[in-house]
């Protein structure tokens, strides 16, 4: 053996490599997870690259961890949001790291691990070769290194040298092999050189190569980051999965889908919004329906996220149109468009039956601490009579005898006594006569007062009696989340696996705290697998339990047969429905915004997905006509109108007479306080040509034309209809309103202006942006209020 520590290294000088490849990843916080020495040096590469790109490293020993130490140190990484990691370490161990990564929902998208030690295997096979290789090379040179005669002296003093060491280093570095990792080549000190490292990407479809490191031109790329016109074209050429949930009214089965096959089969607010996205991008799409029924939520145990979050975090779906609510814990992991529709959590409970009179029900128009103090006060004006009449020398007499003839006296020296008191004061009360009388003045006081009080309690009874014998009162048990919390005979849950059960889980609110509390120790279990089957819970449950849901879902199923259930209260919390995609999938920039355009342009909320709304609204014939409920502006919609609505033509006729009554509305300056069902409008022609002024319209007041009002109305596009409303000049009511001939018209005429034209003799307040009138006409005002469903 020499004197000295011969050294040949089977692996490549790579320790800047990983520094290399965090600036690849673009670090701006890196974790290093190494070996007890062997790790120094990669680690020091790092931190000499970390000083000049101005990262955050932190590395930590994992010589002496355990699985529970693993799950620890990653649950503490997650909350510290840091999410890029470059671990070195024995394959071994390595394989175990591995394991808690995926056990505790750390593998998902945006989390990155730079993994440096995984060529342990090649490193042994391509060392064989080597030694195999070099032997060969001593044979050929025919140098025996079998003699036992030659062999050295460890023990010796000094140490007695192998007599074929030197040969066999020289043959080592003369060794040129090509094995499993490339090119084995060694210079005159023992290292590695003319190697070539591949670099590989871990894809949803599988490692893909982006560079390679050597030792002369080090970390090289050989394809960039796809960009996202390429991402685009390669969507266009397949068929995107859109991932959704059966929901009513925005996933739905066709009535006859049996006859259907593919996306045909689907009807509601989600499969159109869908098929306008892929107009929008021009793709092929394919809907499935979420396997496990679910909306998203990460399991508490083992971190993996289920139903629509889950089929985008793993690859399974590339976007999801469906109800799906915006929330901090799902754009983790995914991304989300801007909100197509606004909403927030609110109660619903079985609508409380209407009550049958009872044999107390005339208590009925006051409460009872009224009743209780009427009560108190009867006896208490009963004492005070009998007292002031006793005190009094006015109320005591005694009757002379007749004749002369002496003798006792049939009556009392005294008629006010405690139960005569008692018998004036209910005679007062119920308005009736009595036979008796206070002589004294302080006793006509106390009768008096009685009688004002009386009077004014007999007056307020009746009229309460006649509003309740005219309108049966419907009282609900709960008003608010507050009174919920406050009683424990009203069970109430929410959806699990929902933003619903989050935010009740996460809130830091006493209120909810104390929900929570609840919910999560009630048994039987308050959390329900479907929106459907909590619903089903609540008409079952006799009013016995409430279930917190959206508020949109909630209202759509208040307005459906039998109508048996009813939101109370206000909203919880306001959030809003999104479009979602994959962490950094080129989607999200396609998609981001539309979904609020399509909905601004009335893609969504007219036409076809309004008319299904309205085919499954099923309530009382009054609500939808008289406007009660509030869900939909059809108020202002003749029954004429609506039977258009039903054969989908809404954009057009309902749209228009819409913009016709609110332009009569303003013109006689009554406000909301009109009743928009007494007019109707005989709209002529039915088919409008963009830039045209038309006068043909007449009005119809409860059922009679309205002469002296004339209309024009124009299409300034295919989404947007202006019009005005003219009162005619005295003795013009006869007059022919479309007449173009009259040479003096008799009404100032209808022009559209451009944008150019409205600041042509305006002073503007701001530098001028002529953007405003693009904004303009992307803004329509749609007949569905803001975070209702179609």
């Amino acid at each position: 053996m020499t004197a000295w520590v011969p050294r040949t290294d089977m692996r490549p000088d790579g320790q800047q490599m990983p520094g290399k490849a965090a600036i690849y990843e673009n670090c701006a916080k890196l974790r290093v997870d190494q070996r007890e020495q062997e790790g120094y040096s990669i680690l020091q590469a790092i931190m000499e690259k970390a000083g000049q790109n101005g990262w955050h490293v932190s590395a930590i020993c994992v010589e002496n961890f355990n699985d529970v130490s693993y799950r620890q140190l990653l649950e503490e990484l997650d909350r510290r949001q840091e999410k890029k990691f470059v671990i070195d370490c024995e394959i071994e161990r390595l394989q175990n790291i591995l394991e808690q990564i995926v056990s505790v929902g750390k593998h998902v998208k945006g989390y990155h691990y730079i993994i440096a030690n995984l060529y342990t295997s090649a490193l042994t096979y391509d060392g064989v070769l080597v030694m195999a290789e070099t032997f060969r090379n001593l044979r050929r040179q025919k140098i025996d290194i079998s003699r036992r005669g030659n062999a050295g002296d460890c023990l010796a003093n000094p140490a007695a040298p192998w007599g074929q060491g030197i040969d066999m280093e020289r043959t080592l570095k003369q060794v040129r092999i090509q094995g499993l990792t490339g090119n084995v080549q060694f210079d005159h000190y023992g290292r590695r050189v003319n190697y070539t490292m591949d670099v590989f990407e871990l894809k949803s479809t599988g490692p893909r190569k982006v560079g390679y490191w050597n030792d002369m031109d080090k970390l090289v790329l050989i394809q960039d980051v796809p960009t996202l016109g390429n991402d685009t074209a390669a969507i266009e050429n397949r068929t995107v999965v859109v991932t959704t949930i059966m929901e009513s009214p925005y996933v739905m089965y066709k009535k006859n889908h049996e006859m259907f096959e593919g996306n045909d089969k689907y009807e509601g607010y989600c499969v159109d919004l869908a098929s306008e996205i892929a107009k929008h991008i021009g793709i092929k799409y394919k809907i499935a329906i979420v396997p496990d029924g679910k909306y998203g939520a990460r399991d508490a145990d083992t971190k993996i996220w289920n139903g629509m979050v889950g089929e985008l975090v793993y690859g399974k779906a590339e976007i999801a149109i469906a109800p799906l609510t915006i929330t901090l814990v799902r754009e983790e992991v995914i991304d989300f468009s801007k909100p197509f529709m606004s909403l927030g959590i609110s109660i619903m409970i079985k609508k409380p039956q209407k009550s049958k009179p009872g044999v107390f029900s005339f208590l009925d128009p006051l409460a009872y601490e009224i009743w209780m103090c009427i009560v108190f006060a009867y006896i208490g004006v009963s004492v005070v009579l009998f007292l002031v009449s006793r005190f009094s020398p006015y109320e005591w007499h005694t009757e002379e005898p007749e004749d002369g003839k002496e003798g006792p006296s049939d009556q009392p020296p005294n008629e006010f006594g405690i139960f005569n008191s008692l018998w004036f004061s209910l005679g007062a009360f119920m308005q009736q006569g009595c036979d008796i009388s206070p002589r004294s003045l302080s006793g006509r006081i106390v009768g008096g007062v009685w009688w004002f009080f009386t009077l004014i309690i007999i007056s307020s009874y009746t009229a309460n009696l006649a509003a309740f014998l005219t309108v049966e009162r419907m009282v609900s048990p709960i008003e608010s989340a507050e009174d919920l919390a406050k009683q424990t005979e009203i069970a109430y849950g929410t959806l699990d696996s929902g933003s619903t059960k989050e935010f009740f889980r996460r809130s830091k609110i006493a209120v909810y705290e104390k929900m929570w509390t609840y919910m999560r120790s009630a048994e039987p279990s308050v959390f329900t697998r479907t929106t459907a089957e909590g619903v089903a819970r609540v008409r079952k449950s006799k009013g016995k339990f409430a279930f917190l849901l959206e508020s949109t879902m909630n209202e759509y199923i208040e307005q459906r047969k039998p109508c048996d259930t009813m939101k109370v209260g206000g909203n919880l919390d306001s959030k809003g429905y999104g479009v979602a995609t994959p962490k950094g999938s080129s989607l999200r920039f396609i998609v981001y915004g539309f979904p609020c355009q399509a909905v601004a342009l009335g893609a969504i909320h007219g036409g076809r997905a309004l008319g299904l709304f309205l085919r499954h609204l099923a309530a009382e014939p009054s609500r939808v006509a008289g406007g009660g409920g509030g869900l939909l502006a059809v108020r202002s919609i003749q029954p004429e109108e609506k039977e258009r609505i039903g054969q989908f033509v809404f954009a057009r006729d309902a749209k228009a007479a819409m913009a016709l009554k609110e332009s009569f509305i303003k013109a006689i300056g009554v406000g909301l306080g009109f009743e928009l069902q007494r007019l109707e409008f005989d709209i002529s022609p039915l088919n409008l040509d963009i830039g045209q002024v038309y006068k043909e319209t007449r009005l119809f007041l409860d059922g009679e034309e309205e002469k002296e009002w004339a209309f024009e109305e124009s299409k300034i596009d295919e989404h947007h209809f202006v019009a005005v409303a003219l009162r005619k000049p005295d003795g013009s009511k006869h007059q022919d309103v479309s007449s173009q001939n009259d040479s003096k018209p008799t009404q100032r005429q209808f022009t559209v202006l451009t944008f150019n034209d409205l600041i042509t003799s305006a002073i503007p307040m701001t530098p001028e942006d002529p953007s405003f009138w693009d904004c303009f006409c992307f803004t329509e005002e749609i007949p569905i209020r803001n975070g209702t469903k179609s």
